[in-house]
């Protein structure tokens, strides 16, 4: 029975120590906890945690010491000794606690300040993405103003242009109709003299060749009725250049091209010889040069003879031009012949 006893002791005893560690470790994770939690309440299943809270919060070690003397009158000394342990344990519990607390505060912290950061910048990327957005608004607006505004310029531009040319086209019109009317007024007029002057070149080839013909009177041959003088020619070139489209074109058609070749010539300061009516001209005095100037015309009026040839190089007043480039003249002594535009000393096409 000894023998038997032995084993039995052996194994209480080895349960003994088992349970004395289990109850150590559920010590030390309880003042964890409890220290972790804030909480000072005792455990039920370990009478002695309560006096280990009690000092814990007082912070003085003779708290425990008294509550763990007052344990072992109640209990014992086996549990005085777990109750020593149990507070030993709790101190150490406490510091780990407090570490924890405080690594776990630092990193709240540090988690609260990159949250606020975080949010910091997202709200000024958001504040950025919305400025970015407000530009990019302005810009494009203010390119399509610019746009429309160009537009609206080329629309003007273009109607300006458009009324321009619709009243220079009903200008034209009007000129090229009163152009019109005057040549044939003019072709009229033409075929009129042209008989005229026939019947009068005809009869003073059969008039003897001794007889003078008489002078006007004041011993010059005057201008036509109608004829611009030399100073509104020079009054008309100083206008000409402040006159409208239209109206140049206009004078244009009226005065010829003499006349334009005149205006031009005035405008330049050079002077010549220009087949206008008013204008007193010089004929060619080289026969030869005076003969071939006739070489366009074989007819009485306009053609050669012997009666112009005795005018060669003499001065004569124009009465009238013609489109077939012919004048008639009106000498001094009241004589007056056809010529063409090619017997004037001086002439240029």
């Amino acid at each position: 029975s000894g023998k038997m006893a032995r084993p039995a002791a052996r194994a209480l005893g080895g349960r003994r120590v088992a349970v004395r560690r289990v109850l150590r470790l559920l010590a030390f994770a309880s003042a964890i906890t409890c220290a972790i939690a804030g909480g000072l309440r005792a455990t039920p299943f370990l009478p002695c945690l309560a006096p280990r809270l009690a000092w814990s919060a007082k912070s003085g070690t003779a708290s425990v010491a008294g509550d763990c003397s007052r344990a072992s009158k109640l209990v014992g000394r086996r549990k005085h000794r777990r109750c020593l342990f149990a507070g030993t344990a709790a101190v150490a519990g406490d510091d780990d606690a407090a570490a924890l607390l405080a690594q776990a505060e630092a990193l709240r912290r540090e988690a609260a300040a990159e949250e606020e950061a975080l949010q910091a910048a997202r709200a000024r990327q958001e504040e950025r993405e919305r400025r970015e957005a407000e530009e990019e608004a302005k810009v494009a607006k203010e390119a399509e103003k610019s746009r429309l505004l160009l537009l609206d310029a080329q629309v003007s531009i273009a109607q300006g242009k458009l009324l321009r040319l619709e009243a220079e086209a009903d200008a034209t019109s009007q000129d090229l109709e009163a152009a019109r009317r005057q040549v044939v007024e003019a072709e009229q007029a033409v075929a009129e003299a042209r008989g005229a002057s026939a019947s009068a070149a005809a009869a003073l080839q059969e008039a003897p060749a001794e007889e003078a013909p008489q002078a006007p009177a004041g011993g010059r041959a005057k201008p036509p009725q109608g004829a611009m003088s030399e100073a509104e020619w020079i009054d008309l070139s100083k206008r000409f250049v402040d006159m409208s489209w239209p109206d140049q074109f206009a004078t244009n058609m009226r005065v010829g091209p003499q006349g334009r070749r005149k205006l031009a010539a005035l405008r330049n300061g050079e002077t010549g010889t220009f087949i206008l009516p008013g204008e007193r001209i010089r004929l060619l005095e080289e026969e030869a040069a005076f003969r071939a100037s006739f070489k366009r015309f074989r007819d009485p009026l306009n053609g050669f003879s012997e009666a112009k040839l005795a005018r060669k190089g003499q001065e004569c007043v124009v009465q009238e031009a013609f489109k077939d480039d012919t004048f008639t003249c009106l000498f001094d002594d009241g004589a007056s012949f056809d010529f063409p535009f090619e017997s004037a000393d001086g002439y240029k096409s």
